[in-house]
């Protein structure tokens, strides 16, 4: 057989080395092409291959000298190595690219070395898996778990990362591919870090010295006397662990005794032979190879332990079997009674057969992962095609690859390979205690400081968690959980606060917006959690999108560094409709038999694992909680597609995905979710016995003494010229800032800069920039201040109705001149929207402009009616105690004066230079409220107007002085069901739970336990910022009257050029207008629904005519026959279809009739649900759906012939019951879910009215 040359170096020697290299397989005569060896770089010679010569047979090929490389060598590899890197996330030659090189090349002129970041490193030990030519379970490489223990200073702490390596990695029998990287090389070989065994775990030879021969494994005889001579002291078994022997920093190496429980030994029996139990053979589960070095970027990582799982040939062949090892193929063979005389008898083979066949059942039997060498083969011949797709050839030792046993059995027998040396890389040392200068080290044994440590596993986690010197902090650093946000209102934000404070006590939390996460950072994450709500109709928020859109093109390519923008159809479909293509029967892409009673899924079967690709992020352990609302449709949509789609990533599902509903238990579902994934998480990644018992852990319980109030004083100050006229001031132009150094007592500071002599602290808090800027800096929204221009009634009111209707218009000193941007082609043809037509201009400094779309959102940020404030003020207690020492005076608080908030929080992530004092309570700046008065929180920033939760109640407990009222508020904080029969009775609000409950000390620390007011999110329904709402107005169970807040607010508030409402833009790409203006509409709405549909007429009206719809229509006799009525065919026709009460509340009637006139709607349908005598005599009692039903013929020629634009809004209800007819007219539903997958089908629902205010 024609095998080629397995040396990695003479191909690369060669003059023809660059060439495309043919190989062939023997069996199947397929053919492949490795170009991947050109990337080959290393010397030759110096690893004792030549051109003439091959050493590639040799078991351990001579190591190279590993000296300290030179700043020009170092920076070199380097360079290749980040190059590498950023093409692998595809941003080679970026910015950050650039500045990295430059930060790397900075780092060694002044320090000889530079240190890689957390994800280079992981990809660099990835890659070093990936480019190793000997191991045959390659194709695990993307999910190889690497442990960064860089901080790790001392023997000691070696110690602790590798048993907590040997116990993450051995996950009681389910094994775990790892690698724990202790610090790198630095200027010389003296300092190296160093673990003297060839693997953590092994077994002791001990030699007679008469006789020569070996107790125990004959391959570990020369290191069992250098520990014996290193003080340890054995048993003399054949089955006795070694100790470990470490080195930190060249300093003088230690012994330690490994636990007995960390070390997972497997007991070898046969599944035939009983008689094999008496041969008393056992064998370790874990491989942890502990002597090779690192090389990558041109850093050398001397101590580097790695394992994956065994091969039955590694045991049964060689480990047992080999006659320099424990040689059990005769004992075997005589037990069976074979003819051990003769070669003939092949009784070699049969015992060799015989001893893998029990090695392989009792590892099963036991439950410990390993893998036959066939399936072996077959799973590396898919990684040889899997690389040779991605990469263009695989490095393979043919030699060391093809089984010792049964080898012309296997596909890898018959393939042909080419050798050759990649970096990064892992690379043979040679042993270090070889040349040992054991005269200079003499004394140390006299000395005692070699003398060997036994420590009980629950002992070291005992050390771990009192003593910061050792692994406390150091195992809190390694292990990082990556907790990700996506939130609208804030909600999704303070659950993931919580969650970061649940996990800071075992894990290194990361705690981020989805908007603010590297993406090219997912697939090398270890935990992430995920806490998200939905907007709208199933989509992400608006600081989510961006992360769901990188999530669907990943699943699209197969690539964790897509690119995004060349993808259409990731930002196409709503995530609902993405959900139910993908999992039609199921929220989760785990079936429900696949879980345990707890939501935890199923162990993963390890060799059905091998035998399939490993996707995308197979290395990465996730959970998601879905915030949500059963009043609207597609409930926690995103949230269920985030868990979907990482499902099908590969990702590993620590817990099923847990819907939290905003009208039924949502906090309690939180609560029950994070305890239960913190548990979850902590026995996936061993930190159980560090942690101590979880339900042990007390609660985190708040206190009033863990805020201060830091005043804050208004000083005066110059500013800087400006545009602005002389002599001329603006009230509120001081800005707001601190200099609170938040280590020291609080004192006064300064706040702002004052312009004039009559300003005071309130006119700075309402001022125009100070809110924006606060709420910008809160919320993390472009905030625009608006003024009501315009206020109208739609319908007359009436009384017992209890119906009112406005349509605001809103305006901002941001919108200077108003244009309609439209595009006429003179070719006749149909126009095309070339650009946001509804684009508002600026010509202000502070802005570039205002853009939005006809179906886009406007939130508002709506204030509490003062006369509530005032009430909550007087109950409030001016005065606190800002810790608990006996001697600290109260402190007098004025609800005017300005304040900065602080509070008193655990660190949750420490540095090595902060690790000693990591039990330091630290006062930090409170992340919801800005520096601001008391008052102006409670008038603006706060949300006292909704029911309080659960969690609140059981801090209101705490400050009740009447015990009777103590218990009732702890009933309803822990009872769920006597929490929502109260809270549905009366809808509380802050200021009726103090009445409510007249004991409770109401504290000014209770303002950061207070959730933020969530702004309130309305249709655009006009060509500027037109609003169309319903005022709410309803009474409790108990008779009590509430009134919807923003509702009310924008009601009330004076039409006053200086008087502001703030809030923001956010787009709506799902609902906009079709780009091809020649394509039909059908618009469907109830009530207020008909909001964005005004926008779309006065939309197509400025396109048909070229008129400002901000504009008045002229006289409609004049207007008609100065209109080209005849361009109307050149766009698609506006059929709509809308419901409401009676003929007294069609709204804007008016603008209907002149739309028709005009040609702009080609049709408008009415359903009264409670039709007036007075009404058409034709006219029953109908809802919306009721009328297409009625019209169904025109209908179904408008969808299936003519091929419009569904678009539907409304509430839950209407909206349902209009799919439920449309699904009738035509006919099928899978013709709906085609209409949805061609983006024909829109939707804008909003909850149920009058559930909460």
């Amino acid at each position: 057989m024609s095998i080629l040359s397995p040396c990695p170096f003479t191909l690369c020697s060669s003059p023809s080395s660059k060439r495309p290299i043919k190989l062939r397989n023997l069996i199947t005569g397929e053919q492949t092409i490795d170009n991947l060896h050109k990337n080959y770089k290393q010397n030759t010679k110096s690893h004792g291959c030549t051109e003439i010569r091959c050493l590639g047979a040799a078991i351990n090929p001579k190591p190279v000298e590993h000296q300290v490389r030179s700043m020009s060598e170092t920076l070199e590899q380097a360079k290749d190595f980040i190059d590498n890197f950023y093409a692998s996330i595809k941003r080679l030659d970026s910015p950050a690219h650039k500045t990295r090189l430059a930060e790397i090349e900075e780092q060694l002129r002044t320090t000889d070395t530079y240190y890689l970041k957390e994800t280079e490193l992981i990809y660099g030990a990835k890659q070093a898996w990936r480019n190793s030519p000997r191991c045959i379970g390659r194709i695990q490489w993307s999910k190889l778990q690497v442990f960064d223990a860089r901080f790790t200073t001392t023997t000691n702490e070696m110690f602790e990362a590798l048993c907590n390596h040997i116990k993450y990695a051995t996950n009681k029998g389910s094994l775990r591919s790892t690698i724990t990287i202790l610090p790198q090389r630095v200027k010389t070989t003296k300092n190296d870090w160093r673990i003297w065994n060839a693997q953590l775990i092994g077994y002791a030879g001990y030699r007679n010295p008469e006789t020569g021969q070996v107790t125990g494994d004959p391959m570990n005889a020369d290191f069992t006397e250098v520990c014996q001579r290193l003080g340890w002291k054995g048993k003399g078994g054949r089955f006795d662990v070694l100790p470990l022997v470490l080195q930190a920093n060249g300093g003088p190496p230690q012994v330690f005794t490994l636990p007995d429980e960390l070390v997972v030994r497997v007991k070898i029996r046969h599944p035939k032979y009983k008689w094999f139990e008496e041969l008393g053979l056992e064998w370790y589960a874990l491989p942890a190879v502990s002597s090779m070095m690192l090389d990558v970027g041109g850093l050398q990582f001397t101590a580097v332990p790695f394992n994956g799982w065994y091969m039955v040939t590694e045991i049964g062949t060689r480990n047992l079997g080999d006659t320099n090892r424990y040689n059990m193929l005769e004992p075997v063979a005589q037990k069976m009674g074979l003819n051990t005389t003769s070669n003939m008898s092949l009784w070699k083979d049969q015992a060799l057969v015989e001893l893998n066949i029990a090695v392989l059942d009792s590892f099963q039997s036991a439950g410990v992962t390993i893998v036959d060498h066939h399936t072996a083969s077959d799973t590396f011949m898919t990684h040889l095609s899997n690389e040779q797709r991605l990469r263009g050839g695989c490095p393979a030792d043919w030699v060391w690859l093809v089984p010792p046993t049964a080898g012309s059995t296997t596909q890898l027998f018959h393939q042909e390979m080419v050798n050759y040396h990649l970096l990064p890389n892992y690379e043979y040392m040679e042993p270090i205690w070889k040349n040992f200068d054991w005269k200079r080290n003499s004394a140390l044994n006299a000395n005692g400081d070699l003398t060997p440590r036994k420590l009980r596993f629950k002992e070291i986690a005992r050390a771990v968690k009192f003593t910061s010197k050792l692994f406390g902090k150091a195992l809190s650093r390694r292990i990082k959980a990556t907790i990700l946000y996506a939130t609208e209102t804030g909600k999704s934000e303070r659950f993931a606060n919580k969650l970061a404070q649940t996990f800071s006590c075992a894990f290194n939390v990361h705690l981020m917006s989805m908007n603010d996460y590297d993406l090219t950072c997912l697939e090398h994450e270890a935990l992430l959690l995920i806490v998200t709500s939905t907007f709208g109709n199933g989509d992400p928020p608006e600081n989510g999108e961006l992360f769901a859109k990188h999530l669907a093109a990943v699943k699209l390519t197969g690539d964790t560094s897509p690119d995004i923008d060349s993808i259409n159809s990731v930002s196409t479909n709503p995530f609902f409709q993405m959900l139910s293509e993908d999992h039609k029967d199921s929220v989760n892409s785990v079936e429900k038999e696949d879980y345990e009673p707890g939501g935890r899924p199923v162990a993963r079967d390890h060799k059905q694992e091998q035998q399939t690709n490993i996707r995308p992020l197979s290395n990465v352990r996730f959970g998601v909680f879905a915030l949500g609302s059963k009043a609207y449709p597609h409930f926690c949509a995103f949230g269920r597609y985030v868990d979907s789609t990482l499902g099908d990533l590969g990702a590993e599902r620590i817990l099923k995905c847990t819907c939290g509903d905003e009208l039924s238990g949502q906090e309690k579902a939180f609560n029950e979710w994070s305890s239960e994934v913190f548990k979850i998480a902590c026995d996936v990644f061993c930190l159980t016995d560090t942690m101590g018992p979880i339900e042990e852990r007390p609660e985190v319980l708040w206190s009033p003494q863990d805020v201060k109030f830091v005043a804050v004083e208004l000083v005066r100050a110059i500013e800087a010229p400006t545009q602005q006229p002389a002599n001329q001031t603006s009230p509120g132009s001081g800005l707001i800032k601190t200099t609170t150094n938040l280590t020291d007592e609080p004192s006064a500071k300064r706040i702002g800069t004052i312009n004039n002599n009559t300003m005071d602290t309130r006119e700075v808090l309402t001022s125009k920039k100070t809110i924006v800027r606060n709420l910008m800096n809160i919320t993390n929204k472009r905030i625009i201040p608006f003024t009501v221009k315009n206020r109208k009634n739609l319908h007359k009111f009436i009384p017992e109705e209890n119906l009112q209707t406005l349509c605001i218009d809103l305006d901002s000193d941001l919108i200077s001149n108003y244009e309609i941007t439209t595009t006429v082609n003179t070719n006749g043809t149909s126009p095309q929207l070339q650009s946001n037509s509804l684009t508002n201009g600026v010509s202000t400094k502070h802005s570039s402009s205002i853009n939005f779309e006809p179906g886009d959102h406007v939130g508002i940020y709506p204030i509490n009616k003062p006369e509530m404030v005032d009430q909550l003020l007087d109950r409030m207690h001016s005065d606190m105690v800002n810790d608990k020492s006996s001697d600290r005076k109260s402190q007098q608080l004025d609800f005017d004066q300005v304040y900065t908030i602080l509070v008193k929080r655990e660190n949750m992530d420490l540095t090595p230079a902060t690790a000693m004092s990591a039990g330091k309570d630290n006062w930090i700046a409170h992340d919801r409220l800005p520096i601001t008065s008391i008052r102006e929180a409670l008038t603006r920033y706060l949300d006292i107007t909704n029911p309080p939760n659960q969690e609140f109640l059981m801090i209101l407990s705490r400050l009740a002085s009447d015990s009777d009222e103590k218990k009732r508020l702890q009933q309803m904080g822990k009872n769920f069901t006597i929490y929502e029969a109260w809270k549905n009775k009366n809808v509380p609000t802050l200021l009726s739970v103090l009445v409510e409950f007249k004991s409770v000390k109401f504290e000014p620390a209770l303002l950061t336990q207070i959730p933020q007011i969530k702004p309130r999110f309305y249709s655009v329904s006009g060509s500027s910022v037109s609003l169309t709402l319903g005022v709410v107005r309803f009474k409790t169970v108990s008779g009590e009257l509430r009134e919807g807040l923003c509702s009310n607010y924008l009601n009330t508030i004076p039409i006053e050029p200086k008087t502001y409402v703030y809030g923001y833009m956010r787009s709506a790409p799902g609902f906009h207008m079709p780009t091809d203006r020649s394509v039909p509409m059908l618009l469907i709405s109830a009530g207020t629904g008909i909001a964005p549909f005004r926008s779309f007429w006065q939309q197509r009206y400025a396109d048909m005519f070229g008129c400002s719809a901000k504009q008045k229509l002229m006289d409609r006799r004049q207007k008609s026959q100065s209109l080209d009525l005849d361009r109307s065919s050149s766009y698609g026709r506006i059929d709509m279809y809308f419901g409401c009460r009676n003929s007294n509340y069609v709204l804007y009637q008016d603008e209907l009739d002149d739309m028709l006139e005009t040609g702009v709607l080609s049709s408008v349908q009415l359903a009264f649900s409670r039709p007036l005598e007075s009404d058409n005599v034709k006219q029953i009692k109908m809802y919306v759906q009721d009328r297409l039903l009625q019209d169904r013929e025109n209908v179904y020629k408008l969808i299936m012939l003519q091929g419009a634009h569904v678009y539907v809004c409304g509430d839950v209800a209407m909206a349902d019951g209009v799919y439920k007819t449309l699904t009738t007219i035509c006919n099928n539903e899978t013709i709906m879910m085609n209409l949805r997958n061609q983006n024909r089908y829109h939707e804008d629902i909003f909850g149920a009215k009058g559930q909460m205010p």
